[in-house]
């Protein structure tokens, strides 16, 4: 069962069963200036992490994984709580992403937009 505190600035905090630790959740759209509620990104040939935004709610798919939802640290760098892992959004000068950075096991892997 997750609890959720939300607030006037649009910030939802929620306690969540598995770690029943406080995250910060942002509506993440206007921050990330997706062009739809799905994109693509190519980790390598064939591996990819699809992002999508489902009810305000970011979540990320791997080839051949489910979903899992991640929350956010700041406007760009988000992290879920199933694996250990960081995720980073780098825009271009029109505010648009244009790849990711994933951090996981000590190891960087830039994955550009599809």
């Amino acid at each position: 069962m997750a609890h959720e505190l939300h607030t006037p600035g649009g910030v939802t905090m929620r306690k969540d069963d598995l770690g029943w630790a406080w995250h910060w959740m942002m509506d993440c759209a206007p921050y990330m200036k997706l062009n739809s509620d799905e994109e693509t990104f190519e980790l390598q040939p064939g591996f990819n992490l699809v992002v999508t935004v489902e009810s305000g709610q970011l979540k990320m798919q791997a080839t051949g994984q489910g979903k899992v939802p991640v929350y956010a640290e700041s406007e760009t760098k988000f992290f879920p709580t199933v694996i250990p892992a960081e995720i980073g959004f780098f825009k271009d000068d029109q505010g648009k992403v244009t790849y990711l950075i994933l951090h996981q096991n000590g190891h960087d892997l830039k994955a550009p937009k599809k």
